[in-house]
């Protein structure tokens, strides 16, 4: 009976020993198979992941494209004539006020009246010949910028009073661009040149615009924006269309590389910097951080040479445009939405 007790407690200990090794095995193969599952799982969603990501990548960067050229149609524009006294149009500025137009010639000291049909209304004698490039109407007072930076501001309301305004800014800077920023109540200097002042950090392959302070009559050291060349062409490659040829691409590329400030305003409707460039023919806005919004090219033979930009309170722009061997004109261009 001892014996048979023994033997029937080792058998149970065998089936026991193999039963376990079973359920082990049988519990190995659903964990592989489970495994097997989630990993299909798995690679399923990070594929759907991938996809989606992928898709709003491109459906960002066609929004990014769309959004160019989307507050102006810069090929659809009113076109106005100059007289011939007028060829060499520098700068625009618009006074919502009165309707009507502010201009200054390349190399006359006057300040050119005009109706919003280019018709000369008055003329003011401020001063000796020189090199003016901008102009900008700002409350009672006129002011005109020079090639080396210096300021004019003719004020009416004080007999005609002319204050000239020296500042940092100097003929290396090749200061072409003349705007206002109402909400930090200062014009806009833009540089067609060299973007460093004094003794500021040197810059390369930058342009950049001053603020001149019409509270202290002083210029801010420090530009208030800049754009680079890497900054340009990382714009375009990012908001490149698929239906524009290598061509047509590597050609907008070169002439934005050449990109090179001619005048500056800011936009009531976005309160961002349009700023012209009459090397290259381009037209870019940029916010008050310093980022690209939209690189509009303009290409049309109505804009000759570029010089001059204002914008009417509605958000329609104008601009201005030297004739070199034709009149010279000034288009306006209709705000789209």
């Amino acid at each position: 009976m001892k014996y048979s007790y023994h033997i029937m407690l080792r058998s149970l200990y065998k089936n026991w020993f193999s039963l376990t090794i079973a359920i082990l095995i049988v519990i190995a193969i659903n964990g592989l198979c489970s495994c097997k599952n989630d990993n299909n799982i798995f690679a399923s969603k990070f594929q759907e992941i991938e996809e989606t990501n992928n898709s709003a990548t491109q459906s960002s960067k066609k929004n990014r494209a769309s959004q160019t050229n989307d507050l102006y149609d810069v090929l659809a524009y009113e076109k106005i004539y100059l007289t011939k006294e007028l060829q060499e149009i520098s700068g625009l500025s618009i006074d919502p006020s009165k309707d009507e137009l502010f201009a200054v010639n390349d190399e006359k000291a006057i300040i050119y009246r005009l109706s919003k049909d280019g018709k000369i209304k008055s003329k003011i004698d401020f001063g000796k010949n020189g090199d003016y490039e901008g102009i900008e109407k700002v409350n009672n007072s006129i002011y005109i910028l020079k090639s080396n930076g210096n300021l004019i501001e003719y004020d009416s309301t004080k007999s005609n009073k002319i204050e000239i305004y020296k500042n940092e800014l100097s003929s290396k800077n090749d200061t072409e661009g003349l705007g206002y920023a109402p909400s930090i109540n200062s014009l806009l200097i833009a540089c067609k040149s060299s973007p460093n002042i004094g003794d500021s950090p040197k810059m390369k392959k930058t342009k950049a615009v001053y603020a001149f302070d019409l509270k202290t009559k002083n210029i801010i050291n420090k530009p208030i924006v800049t754009i680079t060349d890497l900054q340009i062409k990382n714009f375009l490659e990012e908001t490149r269309i698929s239906e524009l040829s290598d061509k047509v691409f590597k050609k907008r590329l070169e002439r934005a590389s050449d990109f090179s400030p001619s005048a500056i305003a800011t936009n009531p409707i976005d309160d961002n910097y349009y700023i012209l460039s009459t090397i290259g023919k381009t037209l870019i806005v940029i916010d008050q951080s310093s980022k690209i919004k939209t690189i509009y090219f303009l290409d049309d033979k109505a804009y000759i040479q570029p010089e001059g930009i204002s914008f009417e309170r509605n958000g329609d722009m104008w601009i201005s445009n030297e004739g070199k061997s034709q009149k010279g004109n000034i288009l306006k261009i209709s705000i789209s939405k």
